[in-house]
């Protein structure tokens, strides 16, 4: 009785874990050896030249070091960067300047935010926390951005999850996210 018990329980969590990764992949999260690494994006597209909102994940520390910052890179072209405070954390952004200036309400904007750290908090290595950064994405359509993230500990490590996934496997990537078309304006059909 008791072992007809125990592998319902394992067929009924291994139905649950299906209809769970099921669940995961009709809502767009990627499901591939590095989705579950240890710096994760919400997200695998946004609309192109539009105002959008990424969350992303640190799931470890370093062994069992806390982390202790974060710092993300931001890919050229994005533009109008919002990071949200995390209670708890320090946020700071650095600037770099723009090949092209653009017009925004009136004004000419010189540099864009190149990065932003998230500082003086701490991640236990048992747990992950999310921070959130709001933007405007470049308009076109098709290309792929990368957002690098350095992750440091208490105990001095750190991990760079930097590498292009598009370049083959790799145990640190990047955030990426692909750009796509925006949405037909209703009522305006091809023929």
């Amino acid at each position: 009785m008791r072992g007809k018990a125990l592998a319902m329980g394992i067929a009924g969590l291994a139905a649950l874990t299906s209809v769970a990764l099921t669940s995961l992949a009709l809502t767009g999260v990627a499901l591939t050896g590095v989705a579950f690494g240890h710096a994760a994006l919400n997200a695998t597209e946004a609309e192109a030249g539009a105002l959008t909102t990424l969350q992303f994940r640190i799931t470890h520390g370093c062994g069992d070091s806390p982390t202790v910052r974060v710092r993300l890179t931001l890919p050229p072209g994005v533009s109008r960067v919002t990071p949200r405070v995390v209670p708890g954390w320090t946020v700071a952004v650095t600037h770099a300047p723009l090949e092209v200036p653009l017009s925004l309400h009136g004004q000419t904007v010189m540099e864009r935010v190149d990065t932003i750290t998230w500082s003086g908090g701490e991640i236990p290595s048992f747990a992950y926390e999310q921070f959130e950064v709001r933007l405007a994405t470049p308009n076109e359509p098709g290309r792929t951005l990368l957002f690098a993230a350095r992750q440091e500990c208490a105990n001095g490590g750190s991990y760079d999850w930097a590498d292009d996934p598009a370049a083959g496997p790799t145990e640190h990537p990047a955030l990426m996210l692909t750009l796509t078309e925006p949405p037909m304006p209703v009522g305006h059909a091809h023929h």
